[in-house]
């Protein structure tokens, strides 16, 4: 039986989703490429533990990472992802295609 936790998760999931596969088409200054792993890493750890609320929040940081509309004079060339970052969406998509983990509430109410 799909509970309203994992219906909520799935809907959140396919919204980061989308956001991943724009990720991949940002073009950024090099130096911007670390804050986006970062918030990689978040989605992945909200992701793994099956937490909408965490991985709608980690998908708001990894959004704010994203290309502005302002470039700096000087500043280095965007460039596309770099395969570390690559490989991490990569990951994190495989992932999502694996059940959520089961929710604290439904191993302890024995409703298995």
């Amino acid at each position: 039986m799909t509970t309203a936790r994992e219906i909520i998760f799935r809907a959140v999931a396919e919204e980061t989703d989308l956001l991943l596969s724009r990720v991949e088409t940002w073009q950024l200054p090099p130096d911007r490429w670390p804050a986006v792993d970062a918030a990689l890493a978040e989605v992945a750890g909200a992701m793994a533990a099956g937490d909408a609320a965490a991985l709608r929040s980690a998908a708001a940081l990894l959004e704010s990472t994203g290309p502005g509309r302002i470039t700096r004079l000087g500043a280095e060339p965007p460039q596309g992802p770099p395969p570390p970052i690559r490989d991490r969406i990569v990951r994190i998509a495989h992932r999502r295609s694996e059940p959520p983990p089961p929710s604290p509430e439904s191993e302890s109410d024995g409703n298995d």
